[in-house]
């Protein structure tokens, strides 16, 4: 029999949850804040849950598709991780890839822009995993473009300490003391404001390239739900399980809560749409139809909930706040197989024991049981990058085979029957970039 008490809870030890300033309440807490507490518990308590190769897979030896597929099912298996990212799998090639782009962009406007220093390359990466992006994008530009090299300097924001430290170990490792000189990995989030300050004071201005691969999908979300033409926010309240320990249970609340505000007007592209509650919904309930209940894509969701990116949103606002004159490049999927959560843009909950997925129908889960990721919508995406950079700002949205092959060698990366999984493996991921450039001040 359960037991229903508020309780009192300390404050959320991640910092994904203090950089999203949720008002607390005795009673309960954000959705947001609750996956954000469940992530930290799942990564913290499971280093193996993000994999690494121990050398890069040689594609131009398998015979086609069968023989990647095993050879991937055997890295599974052996290791006992739960994911390897595109990143890992096809190192150094998604690096190299990415080092092109930017390497290119950052020559092409030296000329062009004269504000800040633009003979140093600044890039920023948002959770940098192993660091192997890191090791290959400084491997490249240092073969590539000696005199780019001299004057890189790389960062990585990432919230757990452990793998920041992984990180410079890898670039160390992989570079030397070139490539240790001019990287750091700092234990800080993404979503805060503070992260994105300290970082454009000490670069002191100029552009910058920020690079988020695989992040978006576990970023912490809210939960909305329409109810009787209005839409409400969801509070997650806690009841005891009779055995000390706590049940979730979801609790609908008129919408209050600034962040979730936001990142629903920010959705109305056309601009018309006033805020919760103040009796002019229809614009706001237009634009998330329009880009998140399946206009024009998906098949439309009759449970009335959305899952909103407000941790996404927090993310532009500080970037775009703090270092004004940026480019973003973020690669993630689109949509993800076996969702058996209700509501547009829902999570994938997912478990997997002996290498077999266990999938769940809730995200209330018990915390660090289960990975709990999302798919991004990138209309979505480009209409709130674009509302929240303003005026000048430019978007692009592309599948990532498009990308890569533009900016990839897909000669290194195609078997022996010419497959070449880089461009026809991961067929739900897309490339989003962003770039907005203004003058800052020293």
């Amino acid at each position: 029999m359960l037991v229903s008490r508020c309780l009192a809870r300390a404050s959320p030890t991640t910092s994904t949850v203090a950089a999203l300033a949720t008002t607390a309440s005795p009673c309960g807490r954000l959705v947001r804040d609750h996956i954000a507490d469940s992530l930290s518990s799942y990564f913290g308590s499971r280093p193996e849950v993000v994999g690494a190769l121990e050398s890069p897979l040689e594609f131009k030896t398998m015979v086609g598709r069968s023989g990647y597929e095993f050879r991937l099912n055997e890295i599974y298996r052996k290791a006992g991780v739960s994911w390897l990212t595109p990143a890992e799998i096809f190192q150094p090639h998604v690096g190299e890839a990415i080092a092109r782009f930017v390497v290119r962009n950052h020559l092409g406007e030296t000329d062009e822009d004269k504000d800040g220093d633009q003979d140093h390359l600044r890039i920023c990466e948002i959770g940098g995993g192993n660091g192997t992006l890191a090791a290959d994008v400084m491997d490249y530009v240092s073969r590539n473009n000696p005199r780019v090299y001299e004057t890189m300097e790389y960062t990585v924001l990432d919230v757990s300490m452990s793998l920041c430290e992984r990180q410079r170990e890898r670039v160390a490792r992989r570079g030397g003391d070139g490539h240790a000189q001019r990287f750091s990995s700092i234990a800080a989030d993404a979503a805060s404001r503070e992260a994105w300050r300290d970082l454009g004071r000490s670069w002191g201005g100029g552009h910058v390239y920020v690079l988020g691969l695989e992040v978006l999908d576990n970023l912490a979300h809210d939960r909305v739900e329409r109810r009787e033409g209005r839409w409400m926010e969801t509070w997650v309240e806690y009841e005891e399980d009779g055995s000390g320990g706590e049940l979730g249970r979801e609790a609908l609340r008129p919408v209050r809560d600034g962040l979730i505000r936001r990142t629903m007007e920010a959705f109305d592209w056309a601009g018309s749409a006033g805020a919760p509650g103040d009796g002019s919904e229809a614009g706001i309930l237009s634009s998330i139809e329009s880009f998140v209940l399946g206009k024009g894509g998906a098949p439309a969701d009759d449970s009335g909930v959305v899952f909103l990116p407000t941790a996404a949103q927090a993310i532009l606002e500080n970037l775009s706040r703090e270092i004004p004159s940026h480019t973003l490049l973020m690669m993630d999927f689109d949509h993800l197989p076996d969702v058996r959560v209700a509501g547009r843009n829902a999570p994938l909950v997912s478990n997997t024991v002996a290498s077999v997925a266990q999938d769940a129908s809730t995200y209330l889960v018990p915390p660090g049981s289960h990975d709990i990721f999302f798919p991004t919508n990138f209309e979505a995406l480009a209409a709130m990058y674009a509302r929240v950079a303003g005026e000048g700002a430019r978007t692009t949205t592309s599948a990532c085979s498009a990308f890569f092959k533009e900016h990839a060698d897909l000669q290194r990366t195609t078997t022996m029957s010419g497959y070449n999984p880089l461009i026809e493996d991961f067929t739900n991921t897309k490339v989003f970039v962003g770039t907005t450039r203004k003058r800052t001040l020293r």
